[in-house]
């Protein structure tokens, strides 16, 4: 009897620790390149610094369609990204149903730079939305080439997750 139980403590236990080793790994994949990123990656899941209760998830076209119901409120943006900015790493565009139009993303204190791996891959961006006041160029006085795509909102991005 006192076999038995050790056996199914130690099978619990086991069961538990493999459990935990294959939600760190997923949680790896996810994880934005930001200054924090390893202790992201190491101790928890992006996952759970992006909360229903911190902010909605909202697709691109949703924005696109109403605005006014997201400007200054911190949301969860999902889209494709279809550009990187290559110079700086700054900046990402995210597209939803029209290929036409982008939502412009800037990377927040914590985000070191977006990846160019990341073009072609649906993220989820959490943020602050508002309007664009000026369209930015690179110190030589180009801008990137999506940015001619960008619509009239910019997303100030805390975090973000591909999905």
């Amino acid at each position: 009897m006192k076999n038995l139980v050790l056996s199914i403590i130690f099978a619990a236990l086991l069961l538990a620790c493999v459990s935990k080793s294959s939600k760190e790994s997923k949680s790896q994949n996810c994880c934005a390149n930001t200054k924090q990123s390893s202790e992201c990656c190491s101790s928890k899941s992006i996952d759970n610094n992006l909360t229903a209760t911190d902010s909605m998830v909202v697709t691109v076209d949703q924005l696109l369609a109403n605005p006014e119901n997201y400007i200054n409120k911190k949301i969860e943006l999902q889209g494709l990204v279809m550009h990187t900015c290559k110079k700086t790493g700054k900046k990402m565009f995210l597209k939803g149903s029209n290929d036409s139009v982008f939502i412009r993303v800037e990377a927040g204190e914590n985000i070191s730079k977006f990846e160019p791996s990341l073009e072609g891959e649906t993220i989820i961006a959490s943020g602050v939305i508002d309007i664009i006041k000026t369209h930015d160029t690179h110190q030589d006085g180009e801008s990137c080439t999506s940015e001619e795509k960008a619509n009239d909102y910019v997303m100030a991005c805390d975090n973000f997750k591909q999905i």
